[in-house]
């Protein structure tokens, strides 16, 4: 985009060759209308350079430009041609001084509309944060720890059954040897009451007879001692078992601590879903309150840019069209004045569309600026629910960005010509000519000056008085 053209070092150029100098007609015949029209204006406008000119107070400054406009605006303004083109040449100036005023009101409503702007960045961040937020939380899927903690529950309940199988064999094979000790056991006894009972009837006999019982009471002896050694053998058995029964216990108790952990564990996952459910939806509420600010903030804005503070004013487009207006309306009336007084009407011209080019170039900027906020919110990630209508006033924006940096360029490129044909001493032409081309560049999209502004009208080498 182009900006705004500048410059201040050929003007002060300018202003000491006396082509930009304040004065346009000093010689006027004041008993005619346009005469003292243009006396009493031109007081009011030397005052404004008398006073300062730009460090006067602004409301002043406004103030004699109003004046000057009143004096120049009467109904019938009788006089030589040279007079009623003089006429419309501070017609011009007054257009302009005015429209400048205008300036001051734009930028403290451009300032207010960049706070505007400020808070819809602030809410878009908040949005696309809350958003990545809530869509992270909703992103986390228990499925493959659920899966591996199924997968490892499964593990745990098969080993758990061939340890029961271990066991329960180990306390058949207990409980076999125990019946086998308890018949032994009882065997035992047996033989033992037998044998006590051949003793006693021994005693009682002859040394012959008992030595002939001898033997059967040694034979039931015996035969009771070996059935308790048997007993002995197999209780051993037993109770080497018994310590493969107790290790089998242990290890399913392990087996099922592994278990109760496993299901805390799944507990756990499905708290953790829970609490990114809820996160998410906290999340989600605060981005829908954000997109929800961020709408508001975009129509207050565009009010505000419509109608000024509260939507009850002029607001910033409307002052950007009335000083624009001002402007186009001192390019038409310097216009008027170029076949009576050539050389100040187009000077007054040449300025007249700078400053339009200029004051079309800081409109289109602004709305320029608008697209790209408008933009930028109708494509942020994710998509807000109104993106649609956020894209259509980027597109109405860069319209009318569009629109008005065409205008500036014809603005521009017609204060080129004007300029370029005023002529004048050497020293003069040169910088004319270095005006012109810095002005052809802008009206072409290219770079400006970054000069300070132009300012007043032509003055010297005219050929009317």
């Amino acid at each position: 985009m182009a900006r705004s053209i500048r410059l201040g070092s050929t003007a002060k150029k300018l202003l000491t060759a006396g082509l930009l100098g304040a004065g346009v007609l000093t010689a006027c015949d004041q008993s005619s209308q346009a005469g003292r029209a243009i006396d009493e204006a031109g007081r009011s406008i030397h005052a404004i350079a008398g006073g300062g000119g730009a460090a006067m107070e602004p409301s002043i400054t406004v103030e004699h430009f109003e004046q000057a406009q009143k004096a120049l605006e009467r109904p019938s303004l009788d006089g030589t041609d040279a007079e009623k083109a003089g006429v419309m040449v501070l017609k011009a100036r007054t257009g302009a001084g005015l429209a400048a005023g205008d300036a001051l009101t734009m930028g403290a409503l451009e300032r207010q509309s960049e706070s505007f702007a400020a808070e819809i960045r602030s809410l878009l961040r908040r949005w696309e944060e809350e958003s990545a937020l809530a869509a992270a939380a909703e992103s986390y899927d228990p499925a493959s720890e659920l899966a591996e903690l199924a997968e490892v529950e499964s593990d745990i309940r098969s080993q758990m059954q061939r340890v029961e199988q271990e066991k329960r064999e180990i306390d058949g094979r207990i409980a076999d040897l125990e019946s086998q000790i308890a018949r032994l056991q009882q065997e035992a006894h047996v033989e033992r009451a037998k044998s006590a009972e051949l003793e006693l009837k021994a005693a009682g006999m002859t040394a012959v007879a008992a030595a002939e019982v001898a033997p059967q009471i040694q034979q039931h002896a015996q035969a009771a001692e070996g059935k308790l050694f048997e007993v002995s053998r197999l209780q051993a058995r037993v109770d080497h078992m018994r310590t493969g029964a107790t290790e089998a216990a242990l290890t399913m108790e392990k087996f099922s601590q592994q278990l109760t952990l496993n299901e805390q564990a799944k507990a756990d996952v499905a708290a953790l879903q829970q609490a990114g459910r809820q996160e998410a939806e906290q999340a989600w509420a605060q981005a829908r309150q954000a997109a929800e600010q961020i709408r508001a903030q975009a129509e207050a804005m565009l009010t505000f840019r419509q109608s000024g503070p509260g939507g009850e004013g002029i607001g910033l487009d409307q002052v950007s069209t009335d000083q624009i207006s001002k402007l186009r309306n001192a390019v038409s009336n310097a216009r008027q004045g170029v076949s009576a007084m050539r050389v100040s009407a187009r000077a007054a011209l040449g300025s007249g569309n700078v400053a339009l080019g200029d004051a079309l170039s800081k409109r289109a900027r602004s709305f320029e600026d608008l697209a790209l906020l408008m933009e930028r919110v109708a494509t942020a990630t994710p998509a807000l629910p109104d993106s649609a209508w956020f894209a259509d006033q980027a597109t109405k924006a860069r319209e009318q960005s569009e629109a008005a940096l065409t205008e500036a360029r014809e603005a521009y490129g017609a204060a080129a010509e004007d300029f370029a044909g005023l002529g004048g001493k050497a020293e003069t032409a040169d910088l004319l000519s270095k005006l012109s081309d810095r002005l052809r560049t802008s009206a072409g999209g290219g770079p400006a000056s970054e000069d300070e502004p132009t300012g007043g009208d032509a003055s010297a080498d005219e050929d009317e008085g």
